[in-house]
């Protein structure tokens, strides 16, 4: 990553359209995949972009179609960073609403990791 910028600058809210969510985040983590990312993994965003994947926050809009969401609602996930889709680093993030669950009571700050930390859970130990 030598000679590798980063860098904080204002980007256009991410595009909404029929079957997404948006969310404002409220917190995210950061994980060795966005490491990984940010040196250019081929499946990560085309640089410069906003990186990022696991987050924690508030839906702002939801969109027709999407019933199981509500405004208002305090959810977590693991949304970003995927080729084509926004990251979690910024202040908005638009995604399909099966990469989110509800923060039933874990509180904002603490669900920013749970994604990431699932994951690394063996299937039968979950």
């Amino acid at each position: 990553m030598a000679g590798r910028k980063t860098c904080i600058c204002r980007c256009s809210n991410p595009a909404f359209q029929a079957g997404e969510v948006l969310e404002r985040i409220h917190a995210a983590s950061v994980n060795p995949i966005d490491l990984k990312n940010r040196a250019s993994l081929p499946i990560g965003p085309k640089l410069p972009g906003v990186l990022g994947r696991d987050f924690s926050g508030v839906v702002k809009l939801v969109s027709e179609g999407v019933d199981s969401f509500c405004v208002s609602d305090e959810v977590y996930g693991c949304a970003g960073r995927i080729r084509g889709l926004g990251g979690t680093f910024g202040e908005f993030i638009v995604c399909d609403p099966a990469l989110i669950t509800l923060a039933s009571g874990s509180g904002r700050i603490a669900a920013r990791g749970y994604p990431h930390m699932a994951a690394q859970v063996p299937a039968g130990r979950r």
